[in-house]
């Protein structure tokens, strides 16, 4: 016997036949997650509640173990470990300082800028390098 399925019938739509959110609801929820987006984002101008530094080459980077962990195995496995890491609240990087930057804007924001926004030379690619160090001042 097959199913007799209505117009009325939500069953695509996630509901299971409850009324969805309102217009008005899903408005302010979206406006929620916008202020909350900057919230987070704003943090990475602001060191007051910074609780870790990123080390890179002369270059320290604030960052906020509560963003940056939770989204990043690699430095939650450093923070929850017992290296010595995790009790000085210090990590030294080697990669480009431009890299770090770019990985910590992506992670308080999720959005970041691509690196040939920078005019680095593709070749660097290709050979496998990062781009030099006096192409950027940070």
């Amino acid at each position: 016997m097959a199913a007799v399925i209505s117009d009325n019938d939500n069953i695509l739509d996630g509901t299971n036949g409850e009324e969805g959110p309102s217009k008005s609801e899903v408005v302010a929820e979206t406006i929620r997650r916008n202020e909350m987006s900057s919230s987070v984002s704003a943090l990475r101008a602001n060191p007051k509640y910074s609780d870790f530094l990123i080390l890179c080459g002369s270059h320290i980077f604030l960052a906020h173990k509560a963003i940056v962990c939770s989204q990043s195995d690699f430095f939650a496995k450093v923070f929850d470990s017992h290296f010595s890491e995790a009790c000085t609240g210090r990590i030294r990087l080697s990669d480009h300082p431009l890299v770090v930057l770019l990985l910590l804007d992506y992670l308080y924001s999720s959005d970041y800028t691509f690196y040939l926004d920078y005019d680095f030379h593709t070749s660097f690619l290709a050979e496998g390098q990062s781009p030099p160090g006096d192409l950027v001042e940070l």
